[in-house]
């Protein structure tokens, strides 16, 4: 053996000796490797949060925005480049103008008629008179509490408890409102990103698909991975316009069941239910609550409850024959399969298992369909240009 060979020889000796040493101090540290891990990418995902919920906020504004503008190039006869910037950046702002405009009427009109009851009840303001009246006037003559032991003992006990426990509780409430003030920034700084991300919006998506189609995709997992991304991206606005299909049905069957009921803004309850039973789990039931809220407080109990009742069986008929039909027929599901879909979604992910259960299993079957499809295509033509059609004579037939 020369030196040569065995000098590369101690060399791929060495090598291997450390490598395994390496993995074996990996393996005997993997929580603290795993912790430091998880500790960076849990940083990195809260400093590119705001960019992840901008393309969010701006993939669902796209859609109506979308709408918007084909409609207002229609209209043009002419279109220049510029002028098509100004029609996607003024399609995109009214937008987001209606979505803000949504919300805060919304909310004022929840305040309103809970503020109207409340205002225009005297049976609540009695009760509240009376009893503060009550807790005035008490004499408790021979028999006062204060001076008896035991309750003094349990004044003690709760002057103590406050006393151990405010200032953490200071120092909660602090972290809290830091957490909430966090959380607002991150929301209005994600907000404006995504205004910018909408404007731009198809140019976005045309320069990240360009970008991946020139790495991951030039392999054959990552064009897969591309596929299954672009048929659940059609199937998830599918999915989204019968979800608002079902939203507008829900709000008419609302609004006539509380009108029944005797509740009064019936419309604008039956508005709010339609919109807010998009949203999986609480939102069937928000409409509900502000329908007996508003009763409660305008002293009809028993209007409460029918509208509870009317409420009820509005969400039955929806989520037996509205929901399976509408939200079927648009991504192309059987509606027993879209129960089945939400039970299983509901049960593996809550609230967003429920929202992303019939896309998912209707890309699932989507991709099926389309991979059958290219292969009866594939198989006719292989069979077309095997068949031997020389000595064929139509006349025969």
């Amino acid at each position: 053996m020369d030196d040569r060979t065995f000098k590369k020889r101690c060399f791929y000796v060495a090598v291997t000796a450390v490598a395994t040493f390496i993995a074996l101090l990996a393996i005997w540290n993997l929580d603290a490797i795993l912790g430091a891990a998880g500790t960076v990418v849990g940083k990195l995902l809260h400093y590119v949060s705001p960019l992840i919920y901008g393309f969010i906020i701006a993939y669902f504004i796209n859609i109506p925005a979308a709408k918007l503008e084909s409609v207002l190039k229609n209209r043009s006869k002419e279109i220049t480049e510029k002028k098509e910037h100004g029609i996607r950046v003024f399609a995109v702002v009214l937008s987001y103008v209606g979505l803000v405009v949504l919300i805060v009427a919304l909310l004022v009109s929840i305040y309103l008629m809970i503020g109207g009851q409340l205002s225009s009840n005297t049976d609540i303001q009695e009760i509240v008179e009376y009893i503060m009246d009550y807790l005035l006037n008490i004499d408790f003559g021979e028999l006062n509490l204060a001076s008896n032991p035991s309750v003094q003992e349990l004044f003690d006990t709760a002057k103590n408890w406050v006393q151990d426990n405010l200032l953490s509780g200071i120092s909660d409430i602090g972290s809290t409102v830091l957490d909430i003030g966090g959380a607002a920034i991150i929301g209005v700084i994600s907000f404006i990103i995504s205004l910018y991300f909408a404007v731009d919006y198809e140019k976005l998506v045309a320069r990240i698909s360009a970008v991946y189609l020139n790495t991951a995709g030039r392999f054959s997992l990552g064009r897969k991975l591309y596929q299954v991304v672009a048929v659940f991206d059609k199937t998830f606005r599918q999915f989204l316009r019968g979800q608002f299909l079902e939203a507008m049905c829900v709000a008419v069957m609302s609004c006539i069941a509380l009108k029944i009921a005797g509740v009064q803004y019936f419309v604008l309850i039956g508005v709010i239910a339609g919109i807010c039973n998009m949203i999986p789990y609480v939102g069937p039931w928000i409409g509900a609550a502000v329908a007996a809220v508003v009763s409660v407080l305008g002293g009809g109990y028993m209007t409460a409850v029918w509208a509870i009742v009317a409420m009820i069986v509005v969400q039955q008929i929806d989520n037996h024959l509205l929901a399976p039909k509408i939200v079927g027929d648009s991504v192309g599901l059987h509606p027993v399969m879209i129960m089945v879909m939400l039970i299983v979604g509901s049960d593996i992910g809550g609230l967003i298992g429920i929202l992303l259960a019939v896309p998912v299993a209707a890309t699932i079957k989507n991709l099926f369909e389309l991979r059958k499809a290219r292969r009866d295509a594939a198989f006719g033509a292989v069979v077309v240009e095997s068949a031997d059609t020389s000595d064929y004579d139509s006349t025969d037939v």
